[in-house]
């Protein structure tokens, strides 16, 4: 799931070509380690253009949210991811009211 919630990221940019795996790793900072499906400098990159009211402190605040989601259960985890995606991830204001930011555009449908 999150491999296809990547591959949204990078292809919602259509002009842009595919990176090469070794432009990818986390000598280029592209990740933390292998381990890590999410490419971060992308990721925060989009999120900011879907919210461009957050501050970069709560784009990594997403970014941490997403990408360490702490249960056991590993479908519970993947609930927990799809509700971010559908839903948003809740974040907290300076003014301490709760927010959703958005992890993706929704598009409308023609008929």
């Amino acid at each position: 799931m999150l491999l296809t919630f990547t591959n949204m990221l990078w292809s919602s940019n259509r002009a842009r070509c595919s990176p090469y795996g070794s432009e990818l790793g986390p000598e280029n900072g592209e990740r933390e380690s292998y381990r890590f499906a999410i490419l971060k400098k992308n990721f925060v990159e989009k999120v900011k253009e879907l919210n461009h009211w957050l501050p970069q402190s709560q784009l990594q605040e997403v970014y941490k949210k997403v990408t360490n989601i702490d249960h056991p259960d590993f479908v519970v985890k993947s609930k927990i991811f799809y509700d971010m995606l559908t839903k948003g991830v809740k974040i907290l204001t300076k003014e301490n009211q709760e927010e959703r930011a958005r992890l993706f555009k929704k598009e409308m449908k023609t008929i």
